[in-house]
């Protein structure tokens, strides 16, 4: 293989999505499924999953269900001896079994005829999420069993339960009249063999509470669950892309409102900097008559100290030419006061030049 398609590979390989930064709106609302993974990506994952299979014997149980199995025991064990100690009314408190805490498992819900294969299921698809870097984790919430799969980006929450069906109630025969009597209900629900994961997703959105939430996968005659991780896995990757394309498209017109918001108060401000430009450009038409006034004042006033000065020469007495001389100092700052060439000058400029 050429160096080229080497690095061409490596970069598929490195970016699992196509670029979907050049599609619109509408394109990516189309889009389904696997759409949004590139042909090098998505090839590799198909091909991934479909060497998910669950074995005939397993070796070894991840830890999970290991877990699931001692607690189970121990279970059935406290239930035991919970129901002992309730119906012992005369034993000493300090004697009673003690209530027993337990501890969270994976929740698997099935008869004994199926808690092994259920368990091989359960493994595989432990297996199978952390191999697409996913992880698995068990909690107790509200006296529940948890387990809940972080993958492609979603959390869900995992169940796997054998279904029951309705039957008429076994034991009615002669001691029907008395069932009845008793008003016991005429059926019961009996496990049929039929197993189902439920995969609950953890979003709350708007979006995921219009859609179905709740991802089911059942025992077909002709297609068991064993059968059907693959096609699971599949299901969740469709799913991910679509929450994907729904948080981009939000992402999106998040940004556009914000851009929107920024162009409109930019716009006022430039509109607010007119108005008050135009006041000032008003107010100084105002007061160009005023300048003007100013400057022939402070002509006059130069030209009032120079004929001062020139008669300092004919006053004789020292003290009177230094009182004039301060006189003519302050008649000068005055004129020089009255020029208002520089108050003029700042005026324009707050006008005509952008002090951005």
């Amino acid at each position: 293989m050429k160096s080229d398609e080497i690095h061409s590979k490596q970069k598929h390989n490195e970016n699992e999505y196509i670029d979907f930064e050049t599609i619109s709106d509408e394109e990516l609302r189309k889009m389904k499924g696997l759409d949004l993974l590139n042909p090098y990506y998505k090839e590799k994952f198909l091909n991934k999953c479909s060497k998910i299979i669950v074995p005939e014997k397993v070796h070894a149980y991840d830890d999970l269900i290991k877990s699931h199995e001692d607690e189970m025991l121990l279970r059935k064990a406290s239930d035991k001896g919970n129901k002992f100690r309730d119906s012992d009314l005369f034993m000493l408190g300090s004697l009673k079994p003690k209530i027993r805490n337990n501890i969270p498992v994976i929740p698997i819900e099935v008869s004994d005829e199926q808690i092994k294969r259920a368990y091989k299921i359960v493994n595989t698809f432990i297996k199978a999420v952390k191999g697409f870097n996913g992880t698995a984790v068990v909690e107790r919430y509200v006296k529940q069993d948890n387990l809940m799969i972080s993958i492609f980006g979603e959390v869900y929450f995992f169940t796997i339960i054998e279904q029951k069906e309705k039957n008429r109630r076994r034991n009615l025969g002669r001691n029907q009249e008395k069932s009845i009597k008793s008003f016991r209900p005429m059926y019961e629900k009996y496990f049929n063999g039929i197993l189902e994961i439920r995969l609950q997703s953890s979003l709350t959105t708007k979006e995921k509470e219009e859609d179905n939430n709740e991802l089911y996968f059942i025992d077909k005659p002709k297609h068991k669950l064993e059968d059907s991780l693959g096609e699971i896995f599949i299901n969740l990757r469709k799913n991910a892309n679509e929450a994907k394309v729904l948080k981009i498209i939000k992402n999106r017109e998040e940004t556009r409102v914000l851009e929107k918001r920024r162009l409109e108060h930019e716009i006022r401000v430039k509109e607010e900097k007119l108005k008050e430009k135009f006041k000032q450009k008003q107010l100084l038409i105002q007061n160009i008559e005023n300048h003007m006034g100013n400057w022939i004042k402070s002509k006059d006033l130069f030209k009032y100290a120079e004929d001062l000065e020139k008669e300092i020469h004919s006053i004789d007495n020292e003290k009177e030419k230094e009182i004039l001389f301060l006189y003519i100092s302050l008649v000068k700052e005055k004129a020089e006061s009255l020029k208002s060439v520089k108050e003029v000058i700042d005026e324009m400029k707050s006008i005509y030049v952008d002090s951005n």
